[in-house]
């Protein structure tokens, strides 16, 4: 399927994580996770967040693709994103059980339960994450202690060993998050987090955001995200439906 294709595989993900090196203290604070920790009430409070006017430009060894399009989160139990082109390209729905699809390029569709699209990530697309990552959340670093088996502090970095046996580590300045890295084996997906504004109801959210990934065969991708406006707190209906006549694909 192409370049539409890697475009929304990766998309709702956002798991790649370019780091911005910060300056920080040398001392080092090391920490056994023997129980996964509870999130705060802060970070359970996930309202619908829509990202209006993004411009995205794909890259891959075989060139790069530009697209326009809007995402909408609906806490830890939707993604919602169309990619338009003049005419639309592609819309893809993540639910908590499902992960659907549909190429207008090529008028065929993917539907898989969310497993197997979370065998093609480094942690899995759950318990809000995909909300979290595209939002550039502070509350990334307590989900992802919830996953770990030890972490290392140094200044406004946090190295975390994941319970997979793959490693996150978060760089913030204060409480905002600047880049996030996950690693699993010779799989590497980073992103970096830039020029942040305030959503409609006062919340800081980035509108900026550069990712590079890896796979475990050596194909990379980068992906720039520009958005033109977060809006928050309005629920809104989804209309996703698969065409008839189109052609099912797989992952």
């Amino acid at each position: 399927m192409g370049g539409i294709r890697q475009t929304v595989l990766w998309l709702p993900g956002l798991i790649c994580c370019l780091g911005m090196l910060l300056p920080g203290c040398k001392t080092q604070r090391q920490i056994g996770i023997e129980e996964p920790l509870q999130p705060t009430l802060e970070c359970l409070a996930m309202p619908p967040l829509e990202a209006r006017g993004c411009a995205i430009t794909v890259g891959t060894a075989s060139g790069s693709l530009s697209a326009n399009g809007d995402i909408y989160l609906d806490g830890d139990s939707l993604v919602y994103f169309r990619a338009t082109f003049l005419v639309e390209l592609a819309r893809g729905l993540i639910t908590r059980d499902s992960f659907a699809l549909i190429n207008r390029l090529e008028r065929s569709y993917i539907l898989e339960p969310l497993p197997r699209l979370n065998a093609l990530m480094p942690v899995p697309l759950s318990s809000g994450l995909p909300y979290q990552l595209l939002s550039g959340s502070p509350c990334l670093e307590s989900w992802l202690l919830g996953q770990a088996s030890q972490q290392i502090s140094e200044g406004d970095s946090t190295r975390i060993s994941l319970r997979n046996g793959g490693e996150a580590t978060i760089r913030k300045q204060g409480r905002q998050l600047t880049s996030l890295k996950f690693s699993t084996g010779n799989a590497s997906a980073m992103i970096t987090y830039d020029r942040y504004r305030t959503s409609s109801k006062g919340t800081l959210l980035p509108t900026r955001i550069y990712i590079k990934a890896q796979s475990e065969t050596g194909k990379a991708l980068d992906i720039t995200l520009e958005i033109g406006q977060w809006v928050e707190g309005i629920k809104k209906p989804v209309n996703f439906a698969i065409p008839s006549g189109y052609k099912r694909d797989e992952l």
